[in-house]
């Protein structure tokens, strides 16, 4: 293999685990950033796992302190710090041993914060991802499929959705919902489908006139039968490629919300919001801007690497 092959190989990888351990992260949040113990031993020997009942545990002080002194085996996450929780005396603290990519303009641990911020950008993202499938796949199918009239007033839809730029469209349900996590996922959804309805019903107007659908008809199946049954899976792999580049869109377009101040409100963390306090502390606090930035970059760039990767499989496969 040529070096550039195998530098280009080897970035691939470590996009890949890098964000296999960001995903990973996000997922086991509770467990690597909190400032409760996962275990704890009392003098009496009773247990207990304030980590994982949310049993009350102070954040600082004097109290924290006799509790610690209470206990007689105490084990902490590797980050003792919950996202939430705020040091003033730590504020805008560079990356240290004790925070080890630095604070936030009110003590807040940033490690904790992004691992937290990204189960909302990857939930936001899957969910969104999910939504723009079952509409795609849902309308585009009936379209395709279906033919005639409605072919002809569902694809009068798509385009009409198409011709709104989808962040003017995000903007706008935005003024009338407030924002969460499900609602974002449901708002980037509904402004992501129309890529995968066209695809659908490109391969499903393809698809319905070849010889085991002819079949399935003559043997008195039900056209939604039909659909799921035998058209659907020589559907699927038309939008495994868009969907991989979807999923990537929607975490830029909640991290671009969250931004401008429109995404999951604080003190909720996501990547997008913790980015966007860079804005004012930039010049004193320049890791509020790389670590975001990179956690952003990395799992982008992995899910478009993922969606070429698949993009040339499924046309090799094709072409045999």
């Amino acid at each position: 293999m040529r070096p550039a092959g195998t530098l280009r190989t080897l970035a691939t990888r470590v996009l890949a685990l890098a964000a296999a351990t960001l995903a990973l992260g996000a997922l086991a949040a509770p467990l690597a950033a909190n400032h409760r113990p996962l275990v704890t031993i009392s003098s009496v020997g009773e247990w207990s796992w304030p980590a994982f009942t949310g049993t009350y545990w102070p954040a600082s002080g004097v109290e924290r302190q006799d509790m610690e002194t209470a206990q007689e085996f105490l084990l902490y996450p590797p980050i003792r710090f919950s996202p939430e929780l705020q040091v003033r005396s730590d504020r805008l603290e560079s990356p240290s041993r004790a925070h080890l990519l630095g604070t936030d303009h009110l003590g807040r641990d940033l490690a904790s914060r992004l691992l937290y911020g990204g189960r909302v950008s990857l939930g936001v993202g899957l969910l969104a991802t999910l939504i723009a499938l079952v509409l795609g796949i849902t309308l585009g199918g009936l379209a395709g499929f279906g033919g005639g009239w409605a072919d002809l007033l569902l694809s009068r839809v798509i385009e009409i959705f198409s011709a709104f730029p989808s962040l003017l469209l995000a903007l706008t349900m935005i003024a009338f919902f407030p924002p969460g996590v499900l609602m974002l996922a449901t708002i980037i959804g509904l402004s992501a489908w129309t890529s995968i309805a066209r695809h659908v019903r490109a391969e499903a107007l393809r698809q319905r006139e070849r010889g085991f659908v002819e079949s399935a008809r003559a043997s008195g199946l039900r056209g939604s039968r039909i659909f799921l049954r035998h058209l659907l899976p020589h559907i699927l792999y038309v939008i495994v490629v868009p969907a991989a580049f979807l999923f990537s869109g929607a975490i830029l377009a909640e991290a671009a919300l969250s931004f401008i101040g429109l995404g999951v409100a604080e003190p909720s963390p996501s990547w997008g919001g913790v980015l966007a306090l860079a804005r004012s502390y930039l010049r004193e606090a320049w890791w509020l801007a790389l670590f975001p930035g990179l956690c952003l970059f990395v799992t982008l760039s992995a899910s478009n690497q993922l969606g070429e990767r698949l993009r040339t499989a499924l046309g090799q496969a094709r072409e045999r």
